[in-house]
């Protein structure tokens, strides 16, 4: 049986897998500085904490009525 890793670093497939939502949004939540990443090269890698937070944030930020 192994062990699943878990990423701190995400790719951009990643990361919509996880949150659901398109590569064209997480570039533009990147472009406004509301989630972390970081350049390596070519390759955008999102970290996972931050865009966890983030949706968390979101949701709790939202009201009804």
């Amino acid at each position: 049986m192994q062990a699943e890793i878990v990423r701190d670093w995400l790719t951009y497939k990643e990361a919509e897998q996880l949150v659901g939502l398109s590569r064209t949004t997480l570039w533009k939540m990147i472009s406004a500085g509301e989630i972390e990443h970081r350049k390596v090269g070519r390759a955008v890698r999102i970290n996972r904490q931050s865009l966890e937070a983030y949706m968390k944030q979101d949701s709790q930020g939202l009201t009804t009525g």
